[in-house]
């Protein structure tokens, strides 16, 4: 009784993972013009949902950093980050754990700083 109910959890989750995505900080609808991480954040839910909450929490750093004139190096910051997450190609795990850490990195600043 316990293999199908883990059977079936599992099933579940991957498509969660895989499912297309609702919405994200950049446009899924040209797809020719995304390059191939952007494509996975759009196939996945369940990365959408991750580049949803980091929206948001750059949108709370970038309130923030405008207290302190810090909004360029905060941008700077986003750009190379943006490029050190596309080297994760198709990579589910990857993409997941760049968004995870830079989360983490803009919660904290929107925060404590």
């Amino acid at each position: 009784m316990k293999a199908p109910l883990a059977l079936a959890v599992t099933i579940t989750a991957l498509a969660a993972a895989t499912a297309p995505a609702s919405a994200q900080s950049f446009s899924c609808m040209e797809t020719g013009e995304l390059n191939a991480t952007e494509a996975k954040i759009c196939r996945s839910r369940w990365l959408g949902n991750l580049d949803e909450r980091l929206a948001f929490w750059y949108g709370e750093a970038l309130n923030r950093a405008r207290h302190f004139d810090q909004t360029g190096s905060l941008r700077s910051a986003q750009r190379q980050w943006i490029a050190s997450r596309d080297t994760c190609g198709s990579s589910f795990w990857c993409i997941r754990s760049h968004y995870q850490r830079r989360i983490r990195e803009l919660k904290n600043y929107a925060e404590h700083v």
